[in-house]
């Protein structure tokens, strides 16, 4: 199990708590007994605006995303088990988002030519952005994180407005908690800043599940499949897929989410 309880996430120093621990009534609160679209949207992008370059879409698959007992199921796939799709595809084809794409131009197509393929790994993402986001404040999370080899959960706070610049993490990122689906107890969580800035805007919440990518899987993994830097690092863990798909087991490989609740100061 991996819970998220109780930590508060305002990137502010410890003495700034101690001082000012005075939260408003719950501003936010979903139990997931029903998906409310009044809370989320989703987040529908090939996710090619960062460093990170996860292995992943985002999209709206009900394979990916569902309810089920009140728990909120974020469930990767292969791309081949969608219909449409295929080896041949991936390799050779084009993804496009169409007008469902919620990210830049860059996000919302891809075409498939020599070594640079389709993303392999269909998922889904939520975000807050046009419903809810809060600058300072208290967060709790009780959730399960996902196991199997290569997968990693985004929950994250992400800056609303991009104050500080739109490239990379000028505008920051808090990342709730990390943990490497193939690793036991490979986990991160954010630390505060002395800095405040960028953590001094408004940030939203944005919950999703992706695979592979550039920054979260140092190339001292074991048995890690490409290099970070590569060119053909996509392909590289395309090609691996029979030694880690295996490690994908069922519903275990889903961020299962209970519920969110927020206090604002």
């Amino acid at each position: 199990m991996g819970n998220i309880t109780e930590n508060d996430m305002a990137p502010q120093k410890d003495a700034f708590f101690r001082s000012k621990k005075k939260y408003n009534p719950i501003n936010k609160e979903d139990n997931f007994n029903v998906f409310n679209w009044s809370k989320w949207d989703l987040d529908i992008r090939i996710p090619s605006d960062t460093h990170d370059n996860d292995f992943a879409s985002f999209q709206n698959f009900p394979q990916n995303i569902y309810i089920r007992d009140g728990i909120l199921f974020i469930l990767p796939k292969l791309l081949t088990e969608m219909q449409g799709f295929n080896e041949n595809r991936i390799r050779r084809g084009t993804l496009d988002l169409g007008t469902n794409c919620t990210g830049k131009h860059f996000d919302c197509r891809r075409v498939a030519h020599s070594f640079n393929i389709l993303p392999p790994i269909v998922s889904s993402r939520i975000t807050t952005k046009n419903h809810f986001s809060f600058k300072y404040g208290k967060i709790q999370i009780k959730a399960k994180l996902p196991k199997g080899d290569w997968l990693f959960p985004q929950l994250f706070l992400e800056p609303l407005n991009n104050y500080y610049g739109d490239y990379d993490y000028e505008s920051g990122q808090i990342r709730l908690a990390f943990i490497r689906g193939n690793e036991k107890s490979a986990k991160y969580w954010n630390n505060s800043e002395n800095n405040m800035a960028p953590f001094d805007q408004k940030f939203y919440l944005s919950f999703g599940v992706s695979a592979g990518g550039l920054s979260d899987f140092p190339d001292s993994c074991i048995d890690k499949p490409w290099k970070n830097y590569d060119p053909k690092n996509e392909l590289k863990f395309w090609q691996a897929k029979d030694d880690w798909y295996p490690t994908w087991r069922g519903e275990d490989t889903a961020l299962k989410i209970d519920y969110v609740r927020v206090w604002s100061l």
